[in-house]
């Protein structure tokens, strides 16, 4: 009976020792799957979206959405946005970064298949909501993005490529980098060669404005032992040096609010005029005129320097007109004491 017994015990150990060894391989094959899928998934997500992409190919981008389309074009190796069938100047550096996102697109996480139009809905890629991205590239298959919202989790965004009706989730900026508004992509800055206030001469000023009506010139004077500007003709009174600053900070950072397609400047009484001349001797000239009541703006600047014509707002304006009064010193002004000149 012991024996039967001691017989009985070993074979309830061997059958608890296989089970036991079977259920640790069925954990080992389990998590060998998931180390597996997790290799694979972070493969894919480490691809490029948009394979072999080469910025320098790129001849054209092409944005629409539900409402309206307009493309950037490269002519003559630069970049134009086409606003109403004229070609304005692009922002190279936004348009740069631009191409930068798009090369280090992956090909991210697969969220959907695409087939419901309320799933696509949810993700911000249907009709209403998407904002459609050809890309245009000389003798190669047009690539076409489809960008949706942003992601739930910071720093990502909807996509889906071609043809593919696959919803994929990615790492990127690009949903609230594109947008369908071409002034964003146009060149807004009305000096775009690099200038610093240390390299103006002279700048005349000359307005008939209801708050300014008035002329000076601000020009630059080195004395024996710094440099700074003075006033011509000399107010009598001591200078902010500070505001002179800014006023030419402002000016040569000035950024307009949007261009004029169509307008004629020869009918319109001008209305100020800017004259900026640097130590190299260049002149550039700036002439302001009303615009008419539905424009984005109240003013149109016309430059003697390119063949554009600008919108600007009033508040910007009266950063770079400015009357004298409002260059002098405050009497008693215990702030104005012991300022440096520049």
């Amino acid at each position: 009976m012991k024996n039967i017994l001691l017989k009985f015990k070993d074979r309830k150990y061997v059958i608890y020792s296989l089970t036991a060894l079977l259920i640790l391989q069925i954990i080992v094959f389990i998590l060998l799957k998931v180390f597996s899928f997790q290799s694979i998934k972070l493969r894919s997500v480490g691809q490029d979206l948009i394979k072999g992409f080469n910025k320098d190919k790129v001849i054209s981008l092409i944005f629409s959405d539900s409402k309206d389309t307009f493309s950037i074009d490269k002519i003559d190796s630069k970049w134009f946005v086409k606003i109403k069938g004229k070609n304005i100047p692009g922002d190279k550096e936004k348009i740069d970064l631009y191409f930068d996102i798009l090369k280090y697109l992956s090909s991210g996480i697969i969220r959907d298949k695409g087939e419901d139009q309320e799933i696509a809905k949810k993700y911000g890629l249907n009709a209403e909501s998407v904002q459609k991205l050809t890309i245009v590239s000389p003798g190669k298959e047009d690539y076409i993005l489809y960008i949706g919202d942003t992601g739930e989790k910071s720093g990502t965004c909807y996509i889906s490529i071609n043809n593919e009706k696959i919803i994929r989730e990615v790492n990127s900026i690009i949903a609230a980098e594109t947008n369908n508004n071409p002034i964003n992509w146009s060149e807004r800055r009305v000096f775009q060669e690099t200038i610093d206030t240390k390299d103006i001469q002279t700048c005349e000023i000359s307005a008939n404005l209801d708050w300014f009506k008035e002329s000076y010139i601000i020009k630059y004077q080195r004395q024996k032992d710094s440099e700074n500007f003075i006033l011509v003709p000399d107010p009598g009174k001591k200078l902010q040096p500070e505001v002179l600053q800014n006023l030419l900070k402002n000016l040569i950072e000035l950024k307009i609010d949007d261009y004029v397609l169509k307008s004629d400047i020869s009918i319109k009484e001008k209305l100020a005029t800017i004259k900026l001349i640097t130590k190299n001797g260049k002149l550039s000239t700036l002439d302001f005129y009303k615009a008419v009541p539905n424009d984005n703006a109240q003013y149109i600047i016309d430059m003697d320097f390119n063949d554009y014509l600008y919108l600007i707002d009033e508040a910007k304006i009266k950063q770079v007109l400015i009357p004298v009064n409002e260059l002098l010193e405050i009497k008693g002004d215990e702030n104005n004491k012991n300022k440096k000149t520049f």
